[in-house]
């Protein structure tokens, strides 16, 4: 073990392979020398080794400590990592080690309160242990408690000030709780004691996209895949900025990086397959006897935007096959888009010769900012379905304005957070010429009940509100004079159906959005009303409340 602990593995090694040879049946020798596995990336033999120690003694904690922790590095069966870690947890309660590697393996699994009480029982052992109190606000973060983990990485700095891991940790907290200028500072402050972090400088670059300052985020995302080529994260982060900036060319070819690692999305919540076996398409000649794969990825939004390169492909004689959400079929077949469409369950008895992921399609065809190829309106729904709602809605004797508040909240955890405003909001043009016809659907829906202008809506909301429908929801949109909403899919189906439509964005919207126009080449028929400060969403609604009365007066 004092060869071991001076750091001469290889003369430890022979030692303790010796003491076995010579029939010593002791568990810290066979645990000694599956650590130096361990080290060595022996792993089959470290397992065997530790086996072996439990064999002589099934209580000894620290095999189970590192059995589990074994299956915690190979990341796989989690389960059993926990197991093991419980077990010598049972038979030494004060093992705090072994609470630290506990509340890891919670973190594996995203199980943030069982880790949180994890590291907390580790604190409790050893108040002085550094890692537990690193670890403790790294699973506050993740849960969502920022102000907790602020807490435990000060905690950390307390111990070691020039914890890097610490300044990080604190510095992302911060940039979550909207202090931007905290966040540089720590993040500088990390970056002195450790100047070649990729992660860091990636994370400079997502607080200075934060504040605006994309050009800046770009510089830093550059920087960082100088020291990390291959870091996913700076790739991703970096085509939002270019893509946002208009710098579509280099964009599209950074936005390819979103199925990499942890940050693949592809199919995102919607499609849950793999990539399929036959070659992926990059532009080149398709014959006419062969079929184009297009899988759609993403939320609803993503696919009604690019909805629209259906109609393109299908114009070059390409013969377009679209895997999706089966709910949009019948709104595609009633957009007159002539295709073949099929679940994820068929793609493995279907015959294709190239497919492409939806989102990928403009970086093949080139598309620069503001030249779509197709802005014309392409969505529509079926005449049997406007005529079904222009005579449900004909008793309004007010022209009517759909509204939509609120999108997917699981989504507004990444960059899309901020994009949604409370329905109350709304009360600013209740009072205009108009009937309000509500959109909502699931989040958010459950403010119409409470509003304080109920009377606004339309005499048949109820009816609308339990309508999950796309296609129908199409028709109803085609029966409305105007739709006002945030950047939700509802946007995208309004805009693809050519409908008047005005757009809420925040501060720093979509890349999609671009920056300070009042127009966009995606939707001709929309129109862009952007915060002047982040998150004053009244001063936004009061100028759609002006405009909205000219808008029906110009009518």
């Amino acid at each position: 073990l004092f060869l071991f602990y001076q750091g001469k593995i290889n003369e430890s090694e022979i030692i303790f392979k010796q003491l076995i040879s010579e029939g010593i049946n002791d568990p810290n020798l066979y645990c000694n020398l599956a650590a130096i596995c361990g080290i060595n990336g022996k792993e089959s033999e470290m397992y065997r080794l530790l086996v072996k120690a439990l064999e002589i003694a099934p209580d000894h904690i620290e095999s189970l400590n590192n059995l589990g922790l074994l299956y915690l590095n190979q990341n796989q069966e989690i389960s059993k990592a926990i197991y093991f870690f419980k077990k010598a947890l049972s038979i030494n309660p004060k093992y705090f080690q072994a609470y630290d590697n506990l509340g890891s393996a919670y973190l594996e699994i995203k199980s943030y309160k069982k880790a949180i009480e994890s590291f907390k029982n580790c604190i409790n052992i050893k108040q002085d242990f550094l890692q537990a109190h690193v670890n403790l606000g790294i699973a506050y973060k993740l849960n969502r408690d920022f102000y907790e983990g602020i807490e435990s990485f000060e905690k950390a700095l307390k111990l070691k000030s020039t914890s890097s891991e610490a300044l990080n940790g604190k510095a992302r907290c911060l940039q979550e709780i909207g202090s931007f200028n905290q966040a540089l500072e720590y993040y500088k402050k990390a970056l002195d004691i450790t100047p070649h972090s990729a992660e860091i400088f990636t994370n400079i670059g997502s607080t200075l996209y934060e504040m605006n300052d994309l050009k800046g985020s770009v510089r830093y995302y550059e920087k960082s895949l100088k020291l990390n080529p291959s870091l996913s994260a700076a790739h991703n982060c970096l085509a939002l900025s270019l893509l946002l900036l208009g710098d579509y060319k280099k964009g599209w070819e950074e936005y390819e990086w979103r199925f990499q690692a942890e940050n693949k999305i592809l199919y995102e919540s919607m499609l849950a397959i793999n990539p399929p076996k036959f070659p992926q398409w990059s532009g080149e000649p398709i014959d006419k006897s062969e079929k184009l794969l297009i899988i759609g990825e993403q939320g609803f939004g993503d696919i009604f935007q690019f909805m629209r390169y259906f109609v393109f492909l299908k114009s070059t004689d390409i013969n377009v096959c679209f895997c999706g959400p089966k709910e949009l079929f019948e709104l595609i077949r009633a957009s007159r888009i002539d295709i073949e469409l099929v679940t994820p369950s068929k793609i493995s008895i279907c015959n294709y010769s190239k497919w492409i992921p939806m989102m990928s399609i403009p970086k093949v065809l080139g598309i620069e900012y503001g030249k779509p190829l197709i802005n014309r309106p392409y969505i529509s729904a079926s005449e049997r379905l406007k005529t079904k709602w222009k005579e449900i809605l004909s008793n309004e004797k007010r022209p009517i304005v759909a509204i939509n508040w609120q999108g997917n909240p699981t989504h507004e955890l990444t960059y899309t957070k901020g994009r949604s405003l409370k329905l109350e909001e709304f009360s600013l043009i209740s009072k205009s010429y108009c009937s309000l016809l509500s959109l909502q659907k699931k989040w958010g829906s459950e403010q119409l009940a409470i509003c304080s202008f109920k009377d606004s809506f339309v005499s048949v909301q109820k009816e609308i509100s339990e309508i999950l429908d796309f296609h129908e929801t199409a028709a109803i949109i085609e029966n409305c004079d105007l739709v006002i909403t945030c950047d939700t899919s509802i946007a995208h189906l309004a805009g693809g159906l050519g409908k008047p439509t005005w757009l809420l964005l925040r501060d720093l919207p979509e890349w999609r959005w671009g920056l300070n126009t009042e127009k966009t080449f995606w939707y001709p028929s929309m129109r862009l009303f952007r915060q002047k400060e982040r998150d004053n969403w009244t001063e936004v609604l009061e100028r759609v409340s002006k405009e909205l009365n000219s808008f029906f007066k110009n009518d």
